[in-house]
């Protein structure tokens, strides 16, 4: 019976450092995004390509802008710009969103989502959207004309930090593609994409 009362024992001590393994590794990957961030010199302005597309699929228009990311701690990036406009798209696009910062396959990184804000708003000077102005295929309800749509915190990213193409094809570097859900009733999803760091 002894040799039993060991081999349980052994099991005991065995189970209790599993779970003390799993606890600081959960610990380790939050320090790994951290680190990340400050590795990467991921913080900073950047010239982001926004591309609006139906069903994720069709491109309503494209077009660059100034983005801002900010270090939130604990491997949290938020991810802001306001003013985005582009023809045919007749509203203005902001957005501030949070992404987590988790480390990927061969050297890239993952974006995760934590949520944040969309907005389209009407330019300024403007009190109403002319139906006719907004683009075909896409249905935005009467009030939207109105008073704009806005997502209310229900907005999601996620995407990559990887090895790109350059957008003028001269060569390749790190930069972050990101997916948009604006999660405002629209099948739009806006594809996020830096271009190059200003500063």
């Amino acid at each position: 019976m002894k040799p039993k009362k060991y081999n349980n024992y052994t099991l005991f001590l065995v189970l209790v450092f599993s779970v003390i393994l799993v606890g600081c590794s959960d610990t380790l990957e939050d320090l790994d995004g951290a680190a990340l961030i400050r590795k990467h010199k991921l913080v900073g302005t950047y010239k982001v390509q926004i591309t609006p597309k139906m069903m994720g699929i069709a491109a309503v228009t494209t077009g660059e802008h100034n983005a801002e990311i900010s270090d939130e701690g604990n491997g949290v990036l938020r991810l802001k710009f306001s003013g985005f406009q582009k023809k045919p798209m007749p509203f203005e696009m902001s957005i501030n969103m949070l992404m987590r910062v988790k480390p990927g396959p061969n050297g890239a990184l993952r974006i995760e989502n934590m949520g944040g804000d969309f907005d389209a708003d009407l330019p300024e000077g403007e009190t109403v959207i002319d139906p006719n102005d907004v683009p075909e295929g896409i249905e935005v309800p009467e009030d939207a004309l109105v008073n704009g749509l806005h997502s209310n915190g229900a907005s999601s990213i996620s995407g990559d930090y990887k090895m790109m193409k350059d957008l003028d094809g001269k060569g390749a570097s790190m930069n972050f593609d990101l997916n948009l859900e604006p999660n405002v009733g629209l099948p739009v999803v806006v594809s996020i994409r830096t271009n190059k760091k200003i500063k």
